[in-house]
């Protein structure tokens, strides 16, 4: 339902511009429809709430126009690799860029890395569509099975 997902974020972003988690919402149903460039810019809006910087945005919009989706999760990767510039990113949210970058095998190992970890973002694996393309692999249904999630 991600028309609804999307008229709710932007409902609760008119009541407060500045809450990151309403862009973050935003950003992934905009992706589930495959409006990528309103993806983006939901993204990047999140990530300049959370931190991040306007520097760090703009090469990734550059990145997005040259090389693509993948090229716009390829910079992060690579933004989120230098911890001057990025505060700690958690092995689940690389393990959904990797995704996003078609690297399945560096996705699951991250995912295994969350799991060791404990993050608490992995508790919402079972559902976020992000990884979709990953519920079949035996990697992945084993780490369901060590969780507890059937």
């Amino acid at each position: 339902q991600y028309d609804q997902a999307i008229a709710q974020s932007n409902n609760i972003l008119a009541i407060d511009p500045k809450f990151g988690w309403g862009y973050s919402f935003l950003w992934i149903s905009y992706k589930e429809k495959g409006q990528l460039p309103e993806a983006i810019d939901a993204h990047n809006q999140a990530t300049l709430l959370f931190g991040g910087s306007a520097e760090e945005a703009e090469a990734r919009k550059q990145a997005f126009a040259r090389l693509g989706w993948k090229g716009y999760w390829q910079k992060f990767l690579e933004q989120s690799d230098a911890p001057a510039r990025r505060p700690f990113v958690q092995a689940f949210d690389k393990a959904a860029m990797y995704q996003e970058i078609g690297d399945k095998e560096q996705a699951l190992d991250s995912l295994q890395q969350s799991f060791e970890r404990r993050e608490h973002w992995l508790l919402y694996i079972k559902f976020a569509p992000q990884f979709d393309s990953l519920r079949d692999d035996p990697r992945f249904q084993e780490l369901l099975r060590r969780m507890g999630l059937p």
